[in-house]
């Protein structure tokens, strides 16, 4: 009871203003602390309650959609990654470089999702498939007898030529048991080539007609993707529900080994992994109470239930496993302090897999427990792994926070608690959490990170909050050196030791989705989720990890808002991510290098040296994307210092004003990405010249200045330029970030709210910096 007090009155903060500027638009010190536990996991049950009746799907289909195209078609053949990988560039064909509306779906909530993983390519079969609830001009056989039931019907696109062309074919359509967030792939014997010898694979949640009954299980189906099977007439030997109530019984044509009666499962949305072995793996939840419960308390979650699937004479063969971590117990809510989004990651063989969870341990290990910097008291990665194709599983270390490089990679960039000077990483999962297994079969958990509030381990709940120009609460803070970051985390277990790299900085967060929280002004999509008919769909960054499909280059997307869209007057810059765009990154597995150069993948210049353009309906609308858990390593594009990746991707939006019961526009791009890289031409000290270059040779105008000035900056690459406007007794008084491009750049530097006097003007470009002398008149 005593903690619980404490909690009232250490975990309050005090506004500190700068004593140069006591305005509104100064970024003053964390004002508060939110229950962040609370936070993530009541967004991932509104997910759930999003509600779809009849009136959801009169919307007339939207001209901009292409129909899925039903019927026997033959699929035109492309070139197999062999072909990709080939240094003649005669027989490589370029991947389609703009953004293709290729389907389409009746509304936006299939792929709320981002851990879901309805994007898939087949290295085996150069296959891209993408696993979608139905369009409003897609007519399955039988017909459904109603619109929400027709919205549960499952469709598979399919391409062999990196999205030139598609074909599509009928998974699920049952009147009954309605799907919703589909995820799969494809499932192939090892060793085959041919797509016609191969079965599409999907899984997804079921919701009833008695809607009333909530969610009642999860759809498993398959399809064989021979001739004559590319139509809109679903597989009835295919079509399987496993039902969530006891004794758990499946109604079609699953075989389970063992007896499904111990399987309890639910929302079996989050990753799917086809690997090369001719198995797949699927991810869902298993809660203790009712899946259906509108409070983390009233589900229950306990951990991660894991379905296997393999095709054995004709039929789908799944055996299901649990791993349920230990956490404590929350002191103040009574509920277990774990986060209900776990995730898995597999090797290309299948051998090699790792399962993880975002919570506080319990008991604490004895590494924690000789941790007198608590480093490691916040919500953080619980990770298990097998070495033999999931026939076992054992719990890998803890990240020890207190080792020197990661208080010098991590730790530096985390706002400190309360009362003290401890820095306790909040594994982040509102922004999303992924991960790959690269070449060497280490895990790499890729995720941006809050900052814990407190120390006291019956707090660690509970996160700081900052006010910033716009009076509004965010997350983070967006100051040097605090900016949120992407960050990989590497290991396997076998030295106990983890890795930290820094991938890219995020210049937003997520807005408000319920008209109480901040941000929501901010939010582009209409109001009309929720039970309460007032909730707005989540723009997050949905950060993604793929991988090459030998392991040796992974890269790194999230969507973020630049700062500079979201300027208001000459002064005021929100960070809420209303208008997202796609960046990427890249890294060398071989010698953990990641890319000097970020390439925006949904830019209008989305070149490598800014050439190239793509249609306006995906820039700053990149809504919902997905990025395929595989890449390729495009040798034929790539040079000495640049490697060229080819990720497919899709986004689905529609067009403005944002409305959640519309019908959504899927975009595809299979876009070649160039990434630079140190070498013989390109080297890392050329990189740390360059920029020493630019930063020395910029100059600051006018100067006098008044409200304004401009930083006039030439860059030899797409780089982040940081500015900061400092006193002379050393406070930082003004902090921008912008987004720099090859060649000349015209940063407004604002000065308002200023008192007359000289400051120093500190330009950032990469590991280099110089510092101007600016008066203010």
């Amino acid at each position: 009871m005593k903690k619980h007090l404490l909690l009232g009155t250490a975990l309050v903060a005090a506004i500190s203003a700068f004593p140069q500027n006591t305005s509104q638009k100064q970024r003053p010190h964390a004002s508060g602390v939110v229950n962040m536990s609370q936070v993530i996991n009541q967004k991932f049950i509104a997910r759930n309650l999003k509600v779809e009746n009849a009136s959801s799907f009169t919307s007339n289909y939207k001209p901009d959609q292409q129909p899925e195209q039903a019927g026997p078609q033959p699929l035109a053949q492309g070139p197999k990654e062999a072909n990709l990988r080939t240094a003649n560039t005669n027989t490589f064909q370029i991947p389609a470089t703009t953004w293709n509306n290729f389907t389409g779906s009746m509304n936006i909530y299939g792929v709320l999702v981002s851990a879901s993983k309805p994007l898939q390519y087949n290295n085996e079969l150069n296959a891209v498939t993408f696993v979608h609830r139905k369009s409003n001009s897609y007519n399955p056989i039988p017909v459904p007898t109603t619109s929400t039931s027709a919205s549960g019907a499952i469709v598979t696109m399919i391409s062999t030529n990196m999205g030139s062309s598609w074909d599509s074919t009928l998974v699920w359509n049952d009147q009954n048991n309605w799907a919703r967030y589909p995820q799969g792939g494809i499932i192939n014997a090892p060793l085959n080539t041919t797509l016609s010898n191969a079965h599409v694979v999907i899984t997804a949640p079921i919701t009833q007609a008695n809607m009333a009954l909530g969610w009642t299980g999860n759809a498993l189906a398959w399809k064989g993707l021979g001739a004559g099977t590319y139509d809109n007439v679903a597989l009835a030997t295919g079509m399987s529900f496993v039902s969530n109530a006891s004794p758990f019984t499946s109604t079609g044509a699953a075989v389970w080994s063992p007896t499904v009666t111990n399987c309890k499962v639910d929302f079996v949305r989050t990753d799917f992994s086809s690997n090369d072995d001719g198995t797949v793996w699927a991810m869902g939840l298993i809660f203790d109470l009712d899946a259906n419960g509108t409070t983390a308390a009233a589900q229950a979650y306990r951990g991660a239930r894991l379905l296997h699937g393999q095709f054995i004479s004709g039929a789908m063969v799944w055996s299901h496993d649990s791993i349920i971590p230990s956490v404590r117990t929350s002191a103040l809510s009574g509920n277990p302090m774990l986060i209900s989004q776990p995730g898995m990651a597999w090797s290309e063989d299948g051998t090699h897999g790792y399962v993880w969870h975002i919570g506080a341990q319990q008991p604490l290990n004895a590494l924690n427990n000789n941790d007198t910097l608590f480093s490691n008291r916040g919500y953080q990665p619980i990770v298990y792994k097998t070495n033999d194709g999931g026939m076992s599983w054992q719990s890998m270390n803890s990240i020890n926070f207190n080792l020197p490089a990661m208080r010098t990679t991590v730790l530096s960039h985390i706002y400190p608690t309360n009362n003290d000077t401890m820095q306790i990483p909040f594994f982040n999962a509102t922004e999303g959490i992924s991960g790959v297994v690269d070449a060497n079969n280490r895990l790499h958990l890729v995720s941006s990170i809050y900052a814990s509030a407190a120390s006291d381990p019956d707090s660690s709940e509970y996160t700081h909050v900052f006010p910033n120009f716009d009076g509004q609460n965010y997350r983070n803070l967006y100051l040097d050196p605090y900016f949120p970051r992407v960050f990989d985390f590497t290991g396997d277990g076998t030295t106990g030791l983890w890795t930290a790299t820094v991938i890219d900085t995020m210049t937003s967060e997520d807005p408000g989705v319920l008209s109480t929280d901040d941000g929501y002004s901010s939010n582009p999509w209409d109001n009309t989720g929720g039970t309460a008919n007032n909730e707005k769909v989540d723009v997050d960054a949905r950060i993604q990890a793929s991988r090459t499909s030998d392991g040796k280059y992974i890269t790194y997307s999230w969507a973020e808002t630049d700062t500079l869209d979201m300027n208001i007057g000459n002064y005021i810059y929100y960070k809420w991510n209303k208008y997202p765009n796609v960046r990427t990154r890249l890294m060398d597995v071989t010698t953990g290098a990641v890319s000097s150069n970020q390439v925006n993948v949904t830019s209008l210049t989305n070149g490598p040296d800014g050439t190239g353009s793509i249609t306006s309906k995906v820039y700053k609308h990149a809504y919902n994307f997905y990025a395929c858990t595989r890449a390729i390593v495009n040798s034929a594009l790539s040079l000495d210092s640049v490697v060229t990746v080819t990720l497919p991707m899709t986004v689905s939006n529609n067009i403005p004003p944002l409305r959640q019961l519309d019908p959504v526009t899927h975009w595809y791009s299979s876009t070649n990405l160039q990434f630079r890289f140190a070498s013989k031409k390109d080297t890392i000290i050329g990189i740390k010249t360059n920029s020493m270059n630019s930063t020395t040779a910029s100059h600051i105008y006018p100067n006098p200045a008044k409200n304004n000035a401009t930083l006039a900056i030439d860059l030899k690459d797409n780089s982040a330029v940081y500015v900061n406007v400092v006193t002379m007794v050393g406070q930082v008084v003004k902090s921008y970030q912008a987004e720099g491009q090859i060649g000349s750049n015209n940063i407004n530097v604002d000065l308002s709210g200023l008192q007359r006097g000289i400051y120093m003007v500190n330009v950032k470009v990469n590991n280099a910096s110089s510092t101007k002398k600016l008066v203010v008149e």
